[in-house]
């Protein structure tokens, strides 16, 4: 695999994806924790992780990625 044709963009959508499912992931246990059935939480996994999908379409129409990070995308 040539790691050269990764550009930053795919990196940034990588470590959000891992973010986001992280969070998500450490939402269901705290919800297994505290006594809840696996259907309930497996609905709190999915509710939460379109939360942040919706969340990261919004900032991500709203600020575009040049606009953020200047230096990396060279303006």
């Amino acid at each position: 695999m040539d790691f050269n044709k990764i550009s930053e963009h795919t990196i940034l959508h990588i470590v959000t994806a891992i973010a986001a499912l992280s969070i998500a992931v450490a939402t269901r246990f705290i919800c297994i924790k505290s006594s809840c059935d696996t259907g309930t939480a497996n609905l709190v996994f999915i509710i939460v992780l379109g939360i942040e999908v919706i969340l990261y379409l919004i900032r991500k129409a709203k600020f575009p990625f040049k606009r953020i990070f200047p230096i990396i995308s060279g303006f």
